[in-house]
């Protein structure tokens, strides 16, 4: 029997990956633009976004692997687009994923330094040390709890 993910938690990871810390950046980075543009250039990059997930989840929902329960994106890449732009995206997805994981860990390392004290060397140091215990243990619901709280707090 395949297993689902529930809706809340699917869209939690969603709106997590639409709705980014770089949200929060738009309002200073688009206010040279003034309103009219900064408006035209929201709401490009919201049709953008759309059209994107419509055709991942378009994709999807063509895939036997994701109807057998292995959606993975380097399934899906397989799949439709063969072996050697499955090799790129993965490299490219792992360098892009190491880089935010350096850049929020820091993020957070100076967050925790700064309110509780310490070196800002052992946070990074520590939260490094969790995260990779958590994707030891394959701590999937920690993941997606996690990805909640984060939806929740960017809302």
């Amino acid at each position: 029997m395949i297993q689902r993910a529930p809706v809340l938690a699917t869209f939690a990871v969603m709106l997590v990956a639409i709705v980014g810390g770089g949200v929060l950046a738009l309002p200073i980075a688009l206010a040279e633009f003034g309103p009219l543009l900064a408006g035209v250039v929201v709401a490009a990059m919201g049709l953008l976004s759309v059209f994107t997930m419509s055709a991942i989840a378009r994709a999807a929902t063509r895939s036997a692997s994701v109807a057998a329960g292995r959606g993975r994106l380097v399934t899906l890449t397989s799949e439709h687009l063969g072996p050697t732009t499955t090799r790129s995206t993965t490299v490219v997805s792992v360098i892009n994923w190491l880089g935010h994981l350096v850049v929020y860990f820091l993020g957070l390392a100076g967050t925790l330094a700064a309110v509780l004290g310490g070196a800002p060397t052992v946070w990074v140091v520590g939260i490094g040390v969790v995260a990779a215990l958590l994707i030891l243990l394959q701590a999937r619901r920690v993941f997606v709890a996690s990805a909640t709280v984060i939806a929740v707090v960017n809302l």
